[in-house]
């Protein structure tokens, strides 16, 4: 419980829709496990009650009138009763608010991918399925950075890289130093790569001719 400001423990939320059924709404919610405001905020942006049919602008709005310094709610109660209804106007959302909220608080995005974060509808030449079928082509792809793994070498520093492409596949990458001097990974986020098609074992990969991280849209929350 949220008793005295202090937060509700991580495991309260599951057992206590274990032991008495699904949430119904955000306010039931609160009741059962006593959250505080700031708790509560984080799980409506990062999606917690998309169960509501309601979007996170609204969340908002009834999680601050129901929580405020004076509500009843932030402390258990003995008989059930209802929060006062509002009409609240049509909030505008766009799908980018959530995905920029999930990789700003969980690293990743949920409700989009990182591929929907870019500013290019390119996605290259192949999928990582059928990258077998361009052995010995030079061809461009699209992946998201997943990570990377860097050898020194008598004529430097190499790396082998991993990526996701647009349908959830893995692929590899080889940055040989001469290429790696120029091209490096910065960080999270989604590259297109320029290479030729490679394959070790039966398995294919792309040794990097040049490689860059895809600049991606503005925060519309920001706006």
């Amino acid at each position: 419980m949220a008793v005295n400001n202090k937060p509700i423990d991580r495991f309260l939320i599951p057992q206590e829709r274990a032991a008495n059924g699904d949430y119904i709404d955000i306010e039931d919610f609160i009741k059962r496990t006593h959250v505080l405001l700031e708790q509560l905020i984080i799980l409506v942006r990062i999606g917690s009650f998309r169960f509501t049919g309601k979007n996170k602008k609204a969340l908002l709005w009834e999680a601050h009138v129901l929580l405020n310094k004076n509500s009843k709610w932030a402390l258990p109660v003995l008989f059930k009763s209802s929060a006062k209804k509002f009409t609240l106007p049509v909030f505008q959302t766009d799908p980018l608010e959530d995905g920029y909220d999930e990789v700003e608080l969980l690293g990743f995005p949920v409700t989009i991918s990182m591929f929907d974060l870019v500013k290019t509808d390119y996605r290259g030449e192949s999928n990582a399925r059928d990258l077998i079928t361009h052995l010995g082509k030079s061809i461009r792809m699209v992946g998201d950075f997943v990570t990377a793994k860097y050898v020194p070498t008598s004529r430097g520093l190499m790396a082998f890289g991993s990526f996701l492409d647009t349908e959830g596949r893995f692929f590899d990458t080889t940055n040989f130093p001469q290429s790696f001097r120029q091209y490096q990974f910065k960080g999270k986020g989604v590259y297109l790569i320029s290479g030729k098609v490679v394959e070790e074992f039966g398995f294919p990969s792309i040794e990097v001719d040049k490689m860059a991280k895809l600049p991606i849209k503005n925060d519309p929350r920001s706006v």
